[in-house]
């Protein structure tokens, strides 16, 4: 046998030196815990990795010395089967907690020995019949006029089972084939559907990024995707350019929404007029990258076009065209059922605190520092979590003006963010989600106008602008323009709220740090 043995098939790359081991397609990644002692409590569970992105968690009972990249030969249903420790220590019980694996119910064999030469060379067999299976398996499927596709065969590694990857639009009675499966290639049949994502991450490419594809690389698992991240991004609704290999919406149309969600509420209201000693400007186009914002005086052609700051665009704004401020509401919309991340449900991570901040940041931004809380929460959409999955809250601010904000985190609708400003001489009433905003001003005997509907852009979030501000503030001694004591403040009124319904008493948020 050869020092330099490896078995390849596909993203699965294995070599007899295991501590060198790296996936063909994989990016490489840093294990941040690597360097930390062992506390005794992490317990003996492994993850180990198959072909692809098969994963399964395994005891080491045997103590054996395993690490990331070890090979090992595991206990399968039936016989061995051949993989690689993927995860290992306290990671793996922080694995098994986000991907919402119940132990009760989840069968965990155990790990049998470090893989020998003799266990590589009957891996590397089997999985030199697969590309062969494969294409006899299309046709015979084909031959019983069945409406599916099979899109990979992955062989257990001790060869005496196969596992059939397919896909079918609908419902497929395929008893009749896995007969004529087993009797084909005299093994142990599973069959497995995937969708059309999986079966682009199987194939592999290059995206328009001029990068391999994310779900051949280094995604485990697929969260859905809506055009509604393309608005929220001020992305044209191309489908020819919002698609990807698979057909399906792109995965990266997620990666920067929470970015631009959070960079919504620091934008002045798009839907409200500048009104200058000059003329009246309204919203034309933004520059996220620059931080600057265009304004017309025509609604709807460029016109005497002025380009400002988002801040000076909100002095302008707070120069009266909603008069006094005396209430604002604002509430946050979730269905955390939909979104699949188990961080968003962790049992520190409130509603409240989780989704409902980015509401609270938004009205103290507006309206200042809420002096006292009082909030009642309920449980009722989402069992498997231990907080309020809706909550309001009554805000008390200085100089005789109120607040809401209602929080729901189980809520059965799309994520929005609204918000409804109430002034003296206007009403501004505004969602983040929507490509509209409403807006009640009064004429000049102080009665109420016909409601101005106004089309507008969802912004870009200024990212690199936001860098470049928190370089020059460290590097220069610069102030930036909102610091960690802004944060602090908001996380104080979501404790409050949190506080408040709990014990059912009104609560003074805590601002002393």
């Amino acid at each position: 046998m050869k020092e330099d043995f490896t078995i390849d098939n596909g993203s699965c790359h294995i070599t007899k030196k295991a501590v060198n081991h790296n996936p063909k397609h994989m990016l490489p990644v840093v294990d941040w815990l690597s360097d930390i002692p062992a506390t005794g409590e992490e317990g003996d569970l492994v993850e180990v990795q198959f072909k692809n992105t098969r994963k399964g968690y395994y005891h080491n009972s045997s103590n054996l010395p395993l690490e990331k990249g070890t090979l090992v030969v595991v206990e399968a249903n039936p016989g061995t089967d051949l993989g690689e420790v993927t995860l290992t220590g306290r990671l793996v019980s922080l694995q098994i907690t986000k991907n919402h694996i119940n132990l009760e119910r989840y069968e965990i064999r155990n790990v049998l020995r470090l893989a020998t030469e003799s266990d590589l060379e009957c891996a590397a067999e089997a999985h030199a019949k697969e590309q062969d299976t494969m294409i006899k398996a299309r046709q015979l499927a084909k031959s019983l006029g069945l409406e599916m596709k099979i899109g990979d065969v992955e062989y257990q590694g001790d060869g005496s089972k196969a596992i059939f990857y397919y896909i079918a639009d609908g419902r497929v009675d395929f008893r009749q084939l896995i007969k004529v499966y087993a009797e084909t290639f005299r093994i142990r049949v599973e069959m497995k559907q995937i969708g059309s994502r999986q079966e682009a991450g199987r194939i592999g490419g290059t995206g328009p990024c001029g990068r391999e594809l994310c779900c051949s690389t280094w995604m485990t698992q697929f969260v859905s995707v809506g055009t509604n991240a393309a608005r929220i991004q001020n992305i044209s609704l191309n489908p020819q350019k919002l698609a990807g290999q698979c057909a399906k919406l792109k995965c990266c149309l997620n990666y920067e929404v929470p970015v631009y969600e959070e960079a919504v509420k620091k934008l002045p209201p798009r839907n409200v007029p500048l009104e200058t000693k000059d003329a009246t400007y309204y919203f034309f186009s933004s520059d996220p990258l620059k931080g600057e914002i265009t304004y017309s005086t025509d609604q709807r052609h460029p016109a005497n076009l002025e380009v400002i700051s988002p801040t000076k665009a909100k002095e302008i704004i707070e120069a009266g065209t909603l008069g006094e401020l005396y209430f604002i509401e604002s509430e946050y919309a979730h269905d955390y059922m939909l979104i699949q991340e188990p961080w968003r449900c962790d049992p520190l991570r409130h509603g409240v605190i989780g989704g409902g901040c980015h509401a609270i940041d938004l009205i103290r931004w507006l309206a200042g520092d809420p002096q006292e809380v009082f909030a009642y929460g309920t449980h009722r959409l989402l069992p498997h979590v231990t907080y309020d999955d809706a909550t309001i809250a009554i805000m008390k601010f200085d100089d005789n003006l109120a607040g809401k904000v209602f929080v729901s985190t189980g809520c059965k609708r799309d994520y929005t963010m609204r918000t409804v400003i109430y002034g003296t001489k206007g009403t501004l009433i505004c969602d983040n989600t929507s490509p509209t905003m409403t807006l009640f001003t009064v004429d000049e005997n102080e009665v109420t106008k016909e409601a101005e509907t106004i089309e507008i852009q969802v912004n870009n979030h200024n990212a690199v602008k936001e860098f470049e501000v928190f370089a020059d503030a460290i590097l220069n001694d610069k102030k930036v323009l909102t610091d960690a004591t802004e944060g602090a403040k908001t996380v104080a009124v979501c404790l409050a709220i949190v506080e408040s319904a709990k014990t059912g008493e009104k609560v003074k948020p805590n601002y002393e740090f």
